[in-house]
């Protein structure tokens, strides 16, 4: 219950992280049966306070009520100084690079080697699924530098996050997958079931790392704070996948999405069986 608790703080900040703006505080709801324990209920909110604090956000109020199943939501309140410090889902423009603030497909990576049974990395996929971190200080620096222009949390895939980006946008892009950063762990389950490394970074999410467009003039400030660049907007409303210097496909909209109603050890599957042939042509 206390890994839910943290779960639902990180997934709600991750919107304003990847926008720019500042956490300032949470609101709670949470409904549960009329039989529920009291433990159950003091267990989600110390998860709840273990992310307030590790975040540094106040839970500021919320509301709980009796309901026929557990629900829980949370709402995160967020402040900007001025419309310069955030990066919006609609601001990409045509010409940006593309950049990410930390490697993505921990989360898909940590769901394929458990449930393929790489018990050298159960620790390490068990850590990622259920406590996933935010790079906060990096959306902050940006957000002061004034830098970025659009700009989406990575929550159900750089895939579907990218297009959602562009249709807002009304832009396209080209992502060059081997840009893309890929931690070790990652490129071990990869290896071990025989894809292109690059294969779950653009998977289920569950990572909340974050993209952002910025022009080519801010590359050196971007360089330094961190940020890597994997790929150009385009005015071609149309995204691709570069593999190689002779081989692109058009990248479809392939992360998580809860009104397809299946689990993510689902759609880690279909995923990697619809990019493993674009890893031979490699």
């Amino acid at each position: 219950q206390s890994t839910l608790g943290h779960l639902v703080v990180t997934a709600s900040l991750s919107d304003l992280i990847g926008s720019g703006a500042k956490p300032i505080g949470l609101l709670i709801t949470i409904a549960m049966p009329k039989e529920s324990s009291w433990s159950n209920f003091e267990n989600t909110m110390l998860g709840v306070k273990e992310a307030c604090a590790a975040y540094g956000v106040p839970l500021v109020g919320g509301d709980t009520k009796l309901a026929d199943v557990f629900h829980i939501s949370c709402t995160a309140i967020g402040h900007a100084n001025s419309r310069e410090e955030l990066f919006l889902k609609s601001a990409a423009v045509a010409g940006d690079d593309l950049w990410i603030s930390s490697s993505p497909g921990r989360c898909h990576a940590a769901v394929m080697a458990l449930s393929h049974g790489l018990t050298e990395l159960s620790d390490w996929s068990s850590e990622v699924i259920i406590k996933p971190t935010l790079d906060r200080n990096r959306s902050a620096e940006l957000a002061a530098s004034g830098l970025a222009h659009g700009g989406t949390d990575v929550s159900d895939g750089l895939a579907t996050d990218l297009h959602d980006m562009c249709k807002s946008s009304k832009v396209g892009a080209i992502i060059h997958a081997h840009d893309i950063p890929i931690l070790p762990e990652v490129a071990s389950v990869a290896k071990a079931l025989g894809v292109p490394g690059w294969v779950p970074t653009l998977g289920i999410g569950g990572d909340y790392t974050f993209l952002v467009t910025a022009p080519e003039s801010s590359r050196p400030r971007m360089d330094e704070m961190g940020f890597h660049r994997i790929g150009t907007m385009t005015e071609n409303p149309v995204i691709y996948l570069r593999i190689s210097d002779t081989v692109i496909y058009p990248l479809d909209d392939v992360g998580h999405s809860d009104f397809l109603r299946r689990t993510f050890a689902d759609e880690v599957v279909e995923l990697s069986r619809r990019f493993e042939s674009w890893g031979n042509a490699e």
